[in-house]
């Protein structure tokens, strides 16, 4: 995979898959974050879920990042500089920090620029339109990503459970070489965009939202693929808040278990089924692919269940979910440009970052809520059957396009 990377030509193909190798060990311990908290600065079941609803919630900034903010022909490229050093810069003050509110800010802002950086990236591939296989090289990056995951626990693992505030200075090591990213982002080509007409702060504000129910108005497709992708992502939300908990209280796991189920079985997973994700996405329309992945997010709260008889379950539970991963991030990413056809990818891009926003700000209060009053057991069960209801209503949705299509065939 390195040898592929070394030898692509593309600029901006470069850029995109070496930043995503930069920043993976960053990742390593970022992801770990909340159950850090919990077990080294004993946060709050309040500060936990904030975190965990953080994560999603920001897309609702995000929507707008770049909207508004920046504008002329390199804008995008702008975008990326602006947030790369937004995402790292605090984290290389982790050693300062000792109240969890203040990780809990740095986490906030590196997520809504992570999100908002989404659309730039995949309209800077789409417009450096070199008869790139723009689906793989997504795919390529995101299990970059994921294979840096899957080789980091037992060493990061070793650190935190034998260093005693070792988690601070990694954070400060991996933060120095995500920042490295912007050397590369500053040779992607400049492109010639239309100027974004300066507005008022109102117009700002409202223009994203007018531009979403115009697509979706427009667009009654993208508009069910957004329904099956938003209650499969809610299921997973309400699952998320008590996973720190469940793992270090009902499991009492150390550091080096919790990295090797929560990084290496994910990220194993993700890098095995992505060649997969990706012959399957070419062979079948988006419905279709997509109906799969809560089908097997619906397995991961059973899976956890099971870890009580058995470490060897939560293994297997987590390299599920990094196969899910897989397909999910694959069809999230591409369903932009997929609807968007020929037109600007990055509002559709955008909507797919809104609804992960509006997800955020519901659903794991939600379960942190179901967890007040069943305990672990009731979040776990009910997010499961919300991801199974997403897989069954977007299969139905496969199933009615393809009758469709038949149908029109028929009479032509």
């Amino acid at each position: 995979m390195l040898s592929r990377i070394r030898h692509l030509k593309n600029p901006t193909a470069k850029a995109f898959l070496l930043s995503n190798l930069l920043c993976c060990p960053f990742w390593g311990v970022f992801d770990l974050l909340p159950i850090i908290l919990c077990k080294e600065l004993n946060a709050s079941p309040l500060q936990i879920t904030t975190m965990i609803a953080l994560k999603p919630l920001t897309a609702l900034l995000a929507f707008y990042w770049g909207g508004g903010v920046f504008s002329g022909r390199n804008r995008l490229t702008l975008n990326l500089l602006t947030a790369y050093l937004i995402k790292f810069l605090p984290f290389l003050f982790a050693p300062f920090f000792t109240n969890p509110w203040v990780f809990i800010g740095a986490f906030g802002l590196h997520m809504l620029v992570l999100r908002g950086t989404i659309p730039p990236w995949m309209e800077l591939l789409k417009l450096d339109n070199r008869n790139l296989d723009h689906g793989k090289i997504c795919s390529l990056g995101s299990t970059i990503n994921h294979v840096g995951n899957a080789l980091l626990p037992i060493f990061f693992g070793w650190l935190l459970d034998n260093l005693e505030g070792s988690w601070k200075w990694i954070f400060v090591l991996t933060s120095f070489l995500g920042l490295s990213s912007i050397g590369l982002i500053l040779k992607i080509p400049t492109y010639s965009l239309q100027e974004h007409v300066k507005t008022n702060l109102k117009s700002v504000i409202l223009k994203p939202w007018k531009d979403l129910l115009k697509i979706l108005r427009e667009k009654p497709h993208f508009l069910r693929f957004q329904v099956g992708f938003f209650l499969g992502g809610a299921g997973l939300m309400m699952i998320h808040p008590v996973l720190p908990k469940y793992l270090t209280g009902n499991l009492e796991l150390s550091y080096t278990k919790i990295l090797i189920a929560t990084c290496f079985c994910k990220g194993l997973g993700f890098v095995v089924s992505s060649p997969f994700w990706v012959k399957l996405f070419k062979r079948y329309e988006i419905f279709h692919f997509s109906s799969k992945i809560p089908l097997l997010a619906a397995i991961f709260p059973f899976m956890l269940f099971l870890a009580h008889l058995h470490i060897y379950f939560l293994f297997i539970g987590y390299l599920l979910y990094g196969v899910m991963q897989g397909g999910s991030e694959l069809g999230w990413k591409m369903s932009g440009p997929i609807f968007s056809k020929e037109e600007d990818s990055s509002p559709y891009s955008s909507i797919n970052v809104l609804a992960v926003g509006i997800r955020g700000g519901i659903f794991p209060y939600l379960g942190a809520f179901l967890y007040m009053l069943g305990g672990t057991y009731l979040p776990l069960v009910l997010g499961g059957l919300l991801c199974l209801t997403a897989s069954l209503y977007l299969w139905k949705m496969a199933t009615d396009q393809r009758k469709a299509v038949v149908s029109i065939s028929s009479t032509s």
